[in-house]
């Protein structure tokens, strides 16, 4: 990760808003899936991101909509393009404001299993808003003995991510540059690229390290960012005939404190 106050400065910014699930409008999303995973991730969940701002200045959250079908790989997972319910996008915009993680309610959690599939879609996209215009995403799920091909370039940050993981994820999500007001500088993400090491592992709570780099537009060439954090994934709903079925009110773990991990 750069170092000084610019890529500090651009980190917050770029994490401000950060991106709603994307969907529709892709040029190409895929799966690939290496092993066998240790849990049927049929249905809707709910992806949680906790980051720490570089230099240690705050955390930020992150939410994304993932909906998970059977396919002949065993899973093929699809980003939403939707907007958040107003009582969870109006307190998470506001923890977001003041560096503090944030984390949804059992009654959050429970009226977004009831609603995530009739939630509107994202097509009113604001650069200001820190929204993104997805043009590929691209998912990889491994287990363990599949690491050393999937994630052949592992420094020390990914390998404590993907330390005691039941199994890794790797998304990857690259953006189209949205229209920028007039007089106004906004760097944009280009691409976001996020590794995730599910640990603790249950039919309806995945939950772990992550690891997130981010590559922004500058003036002179991309800026690369790196932030570390954790992340839950809640069930919001089972794929149909799946054994596995999401509790009423999904009980969400403490936020985090202290350094990422902790």
């Amino acid at each position: 990760m750069r170092s000084g106050f610019r890529a500090i400065a651009l980190g917050v910014n770029l994490l401000c808003g950060l991106p709603h699930a994307g969907g529709a409008t892709l040029d190409h999303e895929e799966t690939k899936v290496e092993g066998k995973l240790p849990v049927e991730l049929g249905g809707a969940w709910l992806l949680l991101i906790h980051m720490q701002l570089p230099g240690g200045k705050g955390w930020k959250t992150g939410l994304e909509l993932v909906r998970a079908a059977r396919s002949k790989e065993g899973v093929e997972l699809h980003l939403l393009d939707v907007r958040m319910p107003k009582d969870i996008q109006e307190p998470l915009r506001a923890a977001n404001d003041q560096f503090t993680p944030w984390e949804p309610s059992p009654k959050q959690l429970a009226a977004l299993s009831r609603e995530w599939a009739s939630l509107p879609p994202a097509t009113d996209k604001d650069v200001r808003r820190g929204d993104v215009a997805y043009a590929q995403v691209q998912f990889t799920l491994a287990t363990p003995e599949r690491y050393a091909e999937v994630f052949p370039r592992q420094d020390g940050v990914v390998k404590d991510v993907l330390a005691q993981s039941a199994f890794g994820m790797q998304i990857v999500e690259s953006y189209r540059a949205l229209p920028v007001p007039p007089g106004e500088n906004i760097s944009q993400v280009l691409q976001r690229k996020a590794i995730y090491g599910a640990r603790g592992v249950s039919a309806n709570l995945i939950e772990g390290k992550q690891v997130t780099g981010f590559l922004a537009a500058g003036y002179v060439g991309p800026i690369p960012i790196d932030v570390r954090g954790t992340f839950r994934m809640y069930r919001l709903a089972a794929a149909a005939g799946s054994r596995s079925a999401p509790s009423p009110t999904p009980r969400p773990s403490r936020a985090p404190r202290g350094r990422p991990g902790a």
